[in-house]
């Protein structure tokens, strides 16, 4: 039973179609739009993969010049095309600006409600609650497009999950039918095959064989992959967020009390060589530190004396593709991988260690990198998403 025809039910009161207030507001551009509410409430609402998304329309939505509109009132990332409603609006406005909107998209929200009175184009997703309970009760079927999750499991009508269901609808799934209803000429190039569990974490590596002049949050500097103790000092220099350490070597200690202040979290990659008194010296300093290590588990045991008073060590396990669903079946020189993060160095930019050492330089952030099958990918995997070309 849907929602308002419960409230009916118990109530007594017949359904009518709402009359909604509209007051004019004045947008701080002229032409086309369409508009996105973000869901900020409840955790297993919130879908992680809208900047895909965006990024699969843009070009389309640029070629007809047709921007997109968010409503939320607190600001959400920087992204081409994509204009921030930076001031507080009341309901009337906000109904006026999605009534003159080409299309609405996003989580289910009042500003659903809203699209649907109006009557506009709507694509609306859903998670928690079944979506016969919640859909628009208004507004042409033809003009809404509403999905669910495609992982096979009934709503779990929690205000947490782990995994999210909403993060198995593909995002060009629901590009596709963004495009679809504004009735865009479009070509979907890539099929989504897998998507790492923390693909949704942006994050930048620098290796110190130069230094990065970039301000970015989370920012961490990859010892493991060149040790240069000059070059980590002038990186902590130049950059003015706080930065993360990840080393399989001991820093100098009068380096490591330079920077102390300015280090986010030291990650510690235990190995057959590793030296406990380093991390000693981290914790004198009041570095917060992390002992990490890919050692088989009897190695790591033995490890474990040498820094009982310190910290746990966490074993990382590398992925096996062939014990994952997703990727059985699949030649994986054959796929392609979108990636959670940029790896600096001498000016250019990787989407990861493997394609780092594949040379594979990155340019175009609207295309995948090849998928290299080796042990570094495959360290990396929960980092991707892993997609397939479209025939």
């Amino acid at each position: 039973m849907h929602l308002i025809e419960k409230y009916s039910l118990e109530t007594g009161l017949k359904i009518g179609k709402p009359d909604v207030y509209e007051k004019f507001y004045p947008l701080p551009f002229s032409g086309k739009y369409i508009t996105q509410y973000v869901e900020q409430g409840i955790p297993s609402m919130q879908y992680d993969y809208w900047e895909d998304v965006i990024e699969i329309i843009n070009p389309y939505l640029k070629a007809n010049d047709i921007k997109i509109l968010n409503l939320n009132p607190v600001k959400v990332k920087d992204i081409d095309n994509l204009v921030q409603l930076n001031d507080t609006i009341d309901s009337a406005q906000l109904y006026h600006i999605i009534k003159n909107s080409l299309l609405h998209f996003g989580e289910t929200s009042f500003a659903t409600d809203l699209a649907c009175i109006a009557d506009i184009k709507l694509l609306s997703i859903y998670s928690m609650a079944h979506k016969e309970c919640l859909k628009p009760y208004w507004g042409k079927k033809s003009n809404q497009v509403l999905l669910s999750p495609e992982n096979g499991k009934l709503p779990s009508y929690s205000m947490e999950e782990s995994p999210k269901s909403i993060n198995s609808i593909k995002p060009e799934k629901m590009a596709s039918s963004i495009l679809d209803l504004l009735g865009v000429d479009y070509k979907i190039q890539y099929e989504t095959i897998f998507t790492g569990s923390i693909y949704k974490n942006k994050q930048v590596e620098v290796i110190p064989s130069s230094v990065a002049n970039v301000n970015f949050y989370p920012m961490s500097v990859r010892m493991d992959y060149h040790f240069d103790e000059k070059n980590l000092l002038e990186q902590f220099t130049i950059t003015e967020n706080n930065i993360n350490i990840i080393t399989d070597r001991p820093i100098r200690s009068d380096l490591l009390s330079k920077i102390s202040k300015k280090i986010e979290c030291l990650y510690y990659l235990v190995g057959e060589k590793d030296e406990p008194k380093f991390i000693e010296e981290a914790k004198k300093l009041k570095i917060p530190f992390k002992l990490l290590s890919y050692l088989d588990v009897e190695s790591i045991n033995k490890k474990k004396v040498s820094y009982m008073d310190l910290s746990p060590i966490y074993q990382q396990k590398i992925a096996d593709p062939s014990k994952i669903d997703e990727l059985k079946g699949h030649n994986l020189s054959e796929l392609y991988y979108f990636s959670n993060k940029r790896l600096l160095v001498g000016g250019n930019v990787y989407l990861s260690k493997s394609a780092h050492d594949a040379n594979d330089i990155h340019s175009d952030s609207s295309q995948p990198s090849k998928v290299q099958p080796t042990k570094e990918f495959y360290k990396e995997l929960d980092c991707f998403r892993i997609v397939k070309k479209v025939s």
